[in-house]
């Protein structure tokens, strides 16, 4: 039939590989959206993770306010468990538009909350990167079901954390994969598409994505494990996946009618990935005992303050200041006021930690998210965020006050977000909503004040 309005997410897809390929013809679609709508980059939160980007999305606030830093962390009633239980009141974006009587479907967007009640319908955790749950779930609850039945299981994409080298025809398995699956979503999205006028529809292409994770050595020539002559025999694998998600656009924006408003979107950009979670373990043991043993700024030595490690991507190390009991001592809390004078001793240790292989230090950048953002939840965001050099995974680091430090170094993927993201707007109500918008919150808020305030079709 049609859509008012048409959301494509193309998950995690960077604009320089965007730009790349547009520039060398191959995505006919999305260069004749971007030269004949409007272009805005957007500026993600330092180091956010996905489950942070598309929570901002999903319910149009910053991490401050919604608090998902990552898909596992500590509930309202105590317990650690996936991010998404505690959101199950919360209204998406979706919701706002279905109280107000719109027809909307939900596609298979990532990270979302368990599928509720709505006018139209909601899928998730078919075809993304990073299932939340272990089967899709939809509304209605047949939907899932229907969908497996008549297009098929999720190809699996190995693109886990932890990825061993993958042989040639390995990696030529997994990109026909990632081809297939594109082929799947398109094929669903656009039967469903079809099924009726649709005041917003919404889509996500995650090939992209899982592409980037696993072959950013292949796709990126800069990259520290670049090999020409396997990158000659194999090819740059985004490509014939670019291309047959272009298609997939074209396709539905035909679809969706001529008078259909589109919006494609990305959450972040790629580089290679870097990492020093290996030895984050006995990083934070030897910074606690430093704590313990000499004191910081404001933590007298003994004390039962130190750094526990919160869970999160592995380009980032994220940290927080705590009590953490021992034996035989007593709990002291440090002074009023300390808290921030006691990150940046702790930073200004951490900060000197090098490879003695090249006498560089690991980290290139901090950041304290608990501090740094407003919002009722900010408290529960890492107190440090410490950024590892792109495309360095240590197998050793010294520190003048923490010692030698050593660990094996898993075979952790090759690409990794970086802070980026972009939306492209074809349509006079999204283009002139698209110009005050430089993150996913304001998106998805501008998304909802167009569709409600903004009639797109007579």
């Amino acid at each position: 039939m049609s859509a008012r309005l048409l959301i494509i997410a193309l998950d995690a897809t960077d604009l320089r590989l965007l730009q790349r390929h547009i520039g060398a013809g191959r995505l006919p679609v999305i260069a004749a959206l971007r030269t004949y709508g409007r272009f805005k980059t957007l500026s993600a939160s330092a180091c956010a993770t996905d489950a942070a980007l598309w929570a901002s999305f999903h319910y149009g606030t910053e991490i401050g306010e919604h608090g998902r830093y990552h898909d596992y962390l500590r509930l309202q009633d105590g317990r650690h468990g996936l991010a998404v239980q505690n959101e199950q009141q919360r209204d998406a974006i979706w919701d706002e538009l279905s109280h107000r009587g719109m027809r909307v479907a939900v596609f298979d967007l990532p990270k979302s909350r368990a599928p509720a009640p709505i006018n139209g319908l909601h899928l998730t955790d078919w075809l993304v990167h990073g299932r939340t749950f272990s089967r899709p779930l939809s509304y209605p609850v047949e939907l899932a079901e229907e969908v497996l039945n008549r297009f098929g299981e999720a190809p699996h994409s190995r693109c886990d954390r932890i990825c061993e080298e993958l042989t040639d025809p390995q990696i030529s398995q997994v990109c026909a994969h990632l081809r297939q699956s594109v082929s799947m979503k398109r094929l669903a999205a656009l039967s469903y598409l079809a099924r009726e006028p649709w005041d917003c529809f919404a889509v996500s292409f995650k090939e992209i994505h899982c592409c980037s994770h696993g072959f950013w050595n292949l796709i990126d020539p800069g990259h520290p494990a670049h090999d020409p002559a396997r990158s000659s025999r194999l090819g740059d694998p985004s490509v014939e996946i670019f291309q047959d998600i272009d298609r997939a656009l074209g396709d539905l924006v035909t679809a969706a009618g001529q008078n259909s408003e589109v919006i494609v979107f990305s959450t972040s950009d790629f580089q290679a990935n870097g990492t020093v979670n290996h030895l984050l373990p006995q990083i934070v043991l030897q910074l606690n005992k430093f704590i313990w043993n000499h004191g910081a700024a404001s933590l007298l030595p003994r004390s039962n303050w130190g750094v526990k490690m919160l869970p999160y991507n592995e380009n980032a190390c994220a940290l927080r200041l705590s009590c953490i009991p021992r034996i035989s001592r007593a709990y002291e809390a440090p002074p009023d006021g300390s808290r921030a004078t006691t990150i940046k001793e702790l930073e200004d240790i951490l900060r000197k930690i090098s490879d003695p292989a090249t006498g560089e230090t690991i980290f290139e950048a901090f950041h304290r998210p608990s501090s740094d953002y407003a919002g009722v939840r900010s408290h529960c965001l890492p107190d440090m965020l410490l950024v590892p050099r792109a495309g360095v995974f240590p197998q050793m680091v010294v520190s003048p006050e923490l010692g030698c430090i050593r660990g094996e170094v898993p075979s952790w993927r090759l690409g990794n977000h970086r802070d980026g993201g972009f939306v492209i707007a074809r349509g006079a109500a999204v283009e002139a909503m698209i110009g005050g918008v430089d993150s996913l919150a304001q998106l998805s808020r501008g998304v909802s004040n167009a569709l409600l305030t903004r009639p797109l079709l007579t």
